[in-house]
């Protein structure tokens, strides 16, 4: 009978095991960056083999695209349960700047890069995927199609609302002054989207 030496590496369902390597790279991204997120380097993280996370994910750009559609979701869910809680566009990005500001600064950053960053063709599914997303939810109420021009001013909305937060983040503005920038803007671009 042969006994195994050193550590043994604890079995999960395969869901968990994309959880525990999606977590790795969400570690990883805020210190690197998502174009320098590695296979080695996820592995190092999670403390697994590289061969592992390749069984889970067949190459970089497929774990990319799965750590982003997870992010996607996220977001998601955290902006359908902000939206709910008012019918007032200004109440509701208030509500939103005050998540984003609940938010890690991690993941206040990986937030940001799917309103306003660049990227690749993984980075620009992700993007409109969110973006439809949340276009579709604010103009939920409409009984016809927003104009170019609305959507453009909500999304730029979204961009600047969590600009501020992360100018607050890194403590270049005071939460009032943020909470009267963000009402201002957020006024502002209420007032174009109902005129176009």
């Amino acid at each position: 009978m042969t006994t195994r030496t050193g550590p043994t590496r604890p079995y999960l369902k395969e869901a968990d095991r994309r959880c525990q390597l999606l977590d790795a790279a969400l570690r990883l991204v805020p210190r690197t960056g998502i174009e320098s997120v590695t296979m080695s380097a996820v592995a190092r993280e999670a403390g697994v083999s590289r061969r592992l996370v390749y069984d889970h994910f067949a190459d970089q750009a497929t774990l990319y695209e799965a750590f982003l559609e997870e992010r996607v979701q996220h977001y998601t869910s955290v902006f359908d349960t902000t939206i709910a809680a008012s019918p007032d566009p200004v109440e509701r990005a208030v509500a939103m700047f005050s998540r984003a500001l609940s938010l890690p600064r991690e993941e206040l950053r990986i937030a940001r890069m799917l309103v306003t960053g660049t990227g690749g063709a993984t980075l620009d599914r992700a993007r409109a995927r969110f973006r439809r997303h949340v276009l579709g939810r604010w103009f939920a109420e409409g009984r016809h199609a927003p104009s170019d021009a609305a959507t453009a001013t909500v999304w730029a909305m979204a961009a600047a609302v969590l600009t501020v937060a992360d100018l607050e983040v890194r403590g270049e503005i005071s939460h009032d002054a943020a909470v009267r920038v963000v009402t201002s803007l957020v006024a502002g671009s209420t007032d174009r989207v109902r005129a176009s």
